[in-house]
């Protein structure tokens, strides 16, 4: 988080880089379907989740 940030933003940023990192997760694991690409891409559905309930918790959520 940059010191200018608000959290809000912060974690706009968190839940788009997190988008990205599946997006790639993703696309690894069509051209190498193994347990650990589905993993990884497990892991970062988990992640952007994990960013959403913050969000909400955060008083956020329309």
């Amino acid at each position: 988080m940059l010191l200018s940030e608000s959290p809000g933003e912060a974690m706009a940023s968190d839940f788009r880089a997190a988008c990205v990192e599946l997006a790639d997760a993703e696309a690894v694991c069509r051209s190498r379907d193994t347990p650990a690409t589905r993993r990884r891409v497990e892991e970062c559905r988990d992640r952007i989740d994990a960013i959403l309930d913050m969000w909400n918790a955060a008083g956020h959520a329309r």
